[in-house]
């Protein structure tokens, strides 16, 4: 089983921007309206567990009534040889309008009759989810439910920024469906249950965090330091001792010239950074990472999903040190080029990555730049958008001509990312016309001014 913070809260923005369309329309026919936002949530957890789990909706009447999902494994499913009524082994699910209550007795009825024939019953108002099962004495019982607003009210209020309703909620959300998904499912190895356990504390830190310095946690909090020596300061605690920092770096004569360096902190945002081997200077300084960061080695910052959507380039190219937040929470940096332990410095390819060069002519750094350049083409995120909310980017390898095109606009795509590298007709030389236009200083009366205006 697999968990995929980024994945469960784009696929829980996506479930809210779909619900706020849905009402705005004005059109909606109560809950069955909301089917379709309910299985892509669901079907986008179920992806992310072994075996996959996805939705089929309008069950057929296996002797309970209709369900309106029920929720099969990839296993159950054989090319070609349909199982006419296979029971859903993950259970089923029922909807109900928002504004309805899901511990009602009318409902807790109807999930009885399904329970008593799946086991398992997941029912839901779209803001709350209460799954229903077989307790400890095989009887009918709540085994977990989660709630996303408390009310119908509360709910349309939040779905009005889908963004930062996910980004409150989306985790929890999709750690209890994935718990939920997967509550039929045997403990058939050691992983399966360091799965199940991290999810509930996972749930339980971000019930922590959000608590912060409520005063039921002060005690704890107090013992804490205590028995450890340590003080929890600020959203994650103190990470290193400035005093000590401090006293060390003038015990040795003051900082390194050499630890001055430019920092690429975000896009089109070049800083300056004191870098330090010795010290704990830096939230995590990553000593295996600063080594490969030499002159003219390019590096891709990338990542499986951006929160910003599809449609944003995804990816952006630097030469020099780099936050790993550069374009995304948690992405990624890729090397053109890796140091040996003798000082040289070999392409970072995978053996298919070295034929294909070696069949088109191109280096490592045309093939970044390559990738760059699709990464930032619209159509071609706009073709592939949902993919990109999905997984990694997948890139298209052309004939040479068309990888020399492409790469010649990657590179100077990449001379535009970089704040401080010369680009012809933006930075140096004539301006370009379409740019020239932009921000002319003009006088009060609208005269374009002139050297004599200054």
């Amino acid at each position: 089983m697999e968990s995929g913070s980024r994945r469960l809260t784009a696929a829980a923005e996506d479930y809210f921007t779909a619900l706020r369309r849905i009402r705005a329309s004005g059109g909606a026919t109560g809950e069955r309206s909301s089917y379709a936002p309910l299985a892509a949530l669901l079907d986008a957890v179920g992806a992310a567990l072994k075996p996959r789990v996805f939705c089929v909706g309008e069950l057929a009447d296996q002797g309970a009534g209709h369900p309106d999902f029920g929720l099969y494994t990839a296993r159950q499913v054989q090319r070609g040889r349909p199982r006419p009524g296979q029971a859903p082994e993950r259970g089923v699910v029922e909807v109900k309008p928002a504004a309805d209550d899901p511990r009602a007795p009318a409902v807790r009825e109807q999930a009885a009759r399904y329970w008593a024939r799946y086991r398992l019953v997941l029912v839901t108002n779209l803001r709350e989810f209460t799954l229903i099962g077989a307790g400890a004495d095989g009887a009918e019982t709540t085994l977990e439910a989660f709630r996303l607003a408390a009310s119908g009210a509360e709910f349309d209020r939040r779905l009005q920024r889908p963004r930062a309703f996910a980004r409150d909620t989306g985790d929890a959300l999709g750690e209890y469906l994935g718990r939920a998904l997967t509550h039929a499912a045997a403990l058939a190895e050691p992983r399966d249950l360091a799965w199940l356990l991290a999810s509930y504390a996972r749930d339980g830190l971000a019930r922590v965090t959000a608590a912060g310095d409520a005063p039921a946690l002060g005690a704890l909090r107090a013992a804490l330091e205590e028995a450890l020596g340590v003080r929890f300061e600020g959203e994650r605690g103190a990470r290193f001792d400035a005093h000590a920092v401090r006293a060390a770096l003038l015990a040795r004569g003051g900082p390194n010239e050499e630890g001055f360096v430019r920092f690429a902190y975000r896009p089109f945002d070049y800083r300056w950074l004191y870098w330090d081997a010795d010290t704990k200077l830096l939230d995590e300084k990553r000593a295996d990472y600063m080594p490969q960061v030499f002159k003219d080695n390019l590096w891709m910052s990338a990542a499986q999903h951006l929160r910003r959507g599809a449609m944003e380039p995804q990816a952006c190219v630097t030469a020099i040190l780099s936050s790993l937040h550069l374009i995304e929470r948690g992405a990624s940096l890729f090397p053109a080029r890796l140091r040996d332990e003798r000082g040289g410095a070999a392409p970072n390819l995978s053996q298919a990555a070295e034929r294909y060069l070696a069949r088109v002519g191109g280096t490592v750094e045309d093939l970044f730049h390559h990738v760059l350049a699709v990464l930032h083409d619209p159509a071609y995120r706009e073709a592939n958008a949902g993919a990109l909310r999905m997984g990694w980017p997948r890139i298209p390898l052309p004939a040479a001509a068309g990888f020399a095109r492409s790469a010649a606009r990657g590179r100077e795509l990449a001379a535009l990312l970089d704040p401080g590298a010369p680009a012809p007709g933006v930075t140096t030389g004539a301006l370009r016309p379409e740019l020239a236009a932009i921000a002319v200083p003009a006088t009060a009366g609208g005269r374009n001014m002139t050297g004599a205006d200054f």
